[in-house]
């Protein structure tokens, strides 16, 4: 999964606010509660049997920045805007794709991103290969940021088997964090 290359290529750092989107048993929550410290990480699930689970290890592991959220299939339901909200191997199980990422993006802090990792689903043998509703390529994400009203900021090549993209508010100055 390369979390720690990962957050360190998103530049995520303390007091940050991400929304770890499609967080499942939160193999990218933890490292992000760790680089965010002061700050929040909201572990967004749609799958309530996750919340528990979120909840106890958080727990556990004495995460307070960690806020498990009970997401809705068109709306992370974020109680605040978001520094980063990130996407890793998920925005495929969306169904209404275009619809959820405008959503997402009106979540977003004035220079907040949108970082999505995603399954190249053009490569010989890739997983969802057989499989058209289960793939999402990089030109369709960049169809539905735009209409989201969002600018491609950086294309990070990290991966052999997915395509990772940060996104960012069209009208924000600047470049990436």
């Amino acid at each position: 999964l390369k979390t720690a290359e990962v957050i360190q290529k998103l530049g995520v750092k303390s007091g940050d606010i991400v929304a770890d989107l499609g967080a499942g048993a939160g193999a990218f929550t933890w490292p992000f509660a760790k680089a965010v410290g002061t700050g929040t990480v909201y572990a967004v699930e749609v799958d309530k049997a996750y919340i528990p689970h979120l909840e106890r290890r958080a727990n556990e592991q004495g995460l307070a920045q960690v806020k498990p959220i009970l997401g809705k299939d068109e709306d992370p339901m974020l109680p605040e805007k978001v520094d980063l909200a990130f996407f890793h191997d998920v925005l495929h199980h969306i169904e209404k794709r275009a619809e959820y990422l405008k959503t997402v993006a009106g979540y977003l802090k004035p220079n907040g991103r949108i970082a999505v990792i995603e399954l190249d689903a053009t490569r010989p043998n890739a997983s969802h290969r057989d499989e058209p509703d289960q793939q999402v390529t990089r030109e369709q994400v960049d169809q539905w940021m735009t209409a989201a009203g969002l600018r491609k900021l950086e294309e990070i090549p990290m991966y052999e088997d997915k395509w990772f993209v940060v996104y960012g508010l069209a009208s924000a100055s600047g470049g990436a964090k």
